[in-house]
């Protein structure tokens, strides 16, 4: 699991055990809450999650004007371990 430096960014574990579970957390208003203003960095091991999670974060930030990020960045290929 990464570890963002001290002082520097937030790690936000959704603990999804599937990709499909990501819109329910994604969705809650603390998560919103959370990710609000934010630049937005996703990583995974694999990758295809990543992209269906960005994908979808994406969407919402065009569907809703009062819920925006800074940007999503995707480390493509995941994090080595």
């Amino acid at each position: 699991r990464f570890n963002p430096p001290e002082g520097g960014a937030t790690l936000l574990d959704p603990k999804m055990r599937t990709s499909k579970d990501f819109p329910k957390w994604l969705n809650a208003p603390e998560t919103k809450d959370q990710l609000k203003n934010k630049t937005v960095m996703m990583y995974c091991t694999g990758g295809i999650r990543c992209e269906r999670a960005t994908a979808l974060l994406n969407q919402i930030t065009d569907a809703e004007p009062e819920f925006q990020t800074k940007g999503v960045v995707m480390v493509r290929g995941g994090i080595e371990r």
